[in-house]
């Protein structure tokens, strides 16, 4: 048996010279791959998204195994594994850059991907598909940029476009069915045709506050024990209703309002 030891890392041709019985000699040529530091390289499927994000790390770092990784996540999180070996990790929202360090018996190698991973919160989302940034002063949390009564977080929650300035809840009529009860008709939170794809559906409670004998009322509504679940999706809008059993023989006088349960 021959042995090369070879003076450099990388590919490398030789020729083996054998020497036979009577005198003369014979030559093969051989080829190997001396021993090679490593160089840290990964992919990382998505870099972008919705929280939570579970992004997939693959290694593609390259030399002689055997590698030993050390993943720097970004969010406190170390993991160390062997070369060419993936894992999955789940990012809440924020930037994130990502170090992978690789080492061998010959040498070490780091990379580093600056800002690399980007989540958003689900009102980022929101943000960002209605105004198109999230910084802007009309993308604000507390902005109602037309005049709605509802803040851009409360419109978030129910499903609202922001943009639409007919997108919003609200009482359409108030009226007696018979002798007891009162009928409140409403437009539901997925009433505007551009109702948020991301909204399965919403539950809406009636809500009532007794009226004082000047015609004022206070702001202690308390349920009439009514609800109506709406479903999400596209259309032209809906238009629905609650009755408030006994609501015309309960009370002198009520002030209704209908109240969308948070997700």
């Amino acid at each position: 048996m021959v042995q090369f030891a070879p003076v450099s890392a990388g590919g490398f041709t030789d020729t083996v010279v054998f020497a036979t019985a009577n005198g003369g000699n014979t030559s093969n040529t051989v080829t190997g791959m001396g021993a090679v530091a490593p160089v840290a390289s990964f992919t990382a499927n998505p870099i972008a998204g919705t929280e939570p994000v579970g992004v997939i790390f693959s290694d593609t770092s390259t030399g002689t195994q055997p590698i030993t990784l050390v993943w720097n996540l970004g969010d406190s999180v170390l993991v160390t594994n062997a070369g060419g070996t993936g894992f999955s990790h789940t990012y809440a929202a924020g930037i994130y850059t990502v170090a992978l360090t690789a080492s061998n018996a010959f040498g070490t190698s780091t990379l580093v991907s600056n800002s690399m991973i980007t989540v958003v919160t689900a009102l980022q989302a929101w943000q960002q598909d209605y105004f198109g940034c999230t910084n802007c002063a009309q993308a604000q949390p507390n902005a109602d940029p037309l005049g709605k009564g509802m803040s851009n977080t409360n419109q978030f929650l129910v499903g609202f476009n922001p943009t639409n300035s007919a997108a919003y809840l609200h009482v359409i009529s108030i009226a007696r069915t018979n002798a007891t009860d009162i009928n409140v008709i409403y437009l539901g939170p997925n009433g505007d045709s551009t109702w948020s794809p991301g909204i399965a559906s919403r539950t809406n409670v009636l809500e009532f506050t007794e009226g004082t004998a000047s015609g004022g009322y206070s702001n202690n509504f308390v349920t009439a024990n009514v609800t109506n679940i709406l479903s999400g999706g596209t259309g032209s809008g809906v238009v629905t209703n609650m009755v408030d059993i006994g609501g015309v023989t309960n009370g002198t006088s009520r002030y209704y309002r209908v109240r969308v349960l948070l997700p």
